[in-house]
């Protein structure tokens, strides 16, 4: 069991058996909100895994991460336009939040770049969206990232929604 579906089997049983369930598997489609958290942690991930190794300066980053961000940006569009077939999805620039999500993720790419920089090659590199599972206790999950050197790792969520809340104690 996953730490998310701990969380959706303490909120509402029924919503997680549905999500389970592989018979309603064909009524679930992406929306603008999911297409949009995609996209961020997609570019957050490129950067992760060494999207600006080869940029020298800001703009050459910033470029970089734009072009990452059109890519999987186009990605989902063909994805929601797929999976709501005969409707039509919203553009891109129409989908909830997406400006001030894009914004954020470019925002939180150049600082990593410019962190980067400044720690050089003694960094150590993050572990991006790799699955764990503790079987002696049955727990597993796929962090967004685990950062920090070995011996002194902290698991990282990264949160694309409009709400920039803090944990809750669920």
């Amino acid at each position: 069991m996953s730490p998310t579906a701990a969380n959706d089997l303490l909120a509402c049983p029924y919503r997680l058996a549905w999500r389970l369930d592989p018979r309603f598997k064909s009524l679930r489609r992406p929306s603008p909100w999911s297409s949009l958290g995609v996209v961020a942690h997609a570019v957050t991930e490129d950067v992760a895994k060494g999207l600006l190794g080869d940029a020298t300066c800001l703009e050459e980053a910033r470029a970089l991460v734009e072009t990452s961000w059109s890519k999987h940006e186009a990605e989902a569009q063909a994805q929601l336009g797929a999976r709501w077939t005969p409707s039509l999805p919203p553009p891109p620039a129409e989908w909830p939040g997406y400006h001030l999500v894009r914004a954020r993720t470019i925002r939180r790419a150049l600082r990593e770049f410019g962190s980067t920089r400044s720690a050089g090659a003694s960094a150590s590199a993050p572990i991006v969206e790799t699955s764990f599972e503790a079987t002696d206790i049955g727990l597993s999950g796929r962090p967004d990232r685990v950062e920090g050197a070995p011996g002194d790792r902290c698991v990282v969520d990264l949160k694309t929604g409009l709400s920039q809340e803090g944990p809750t104690d669920s």
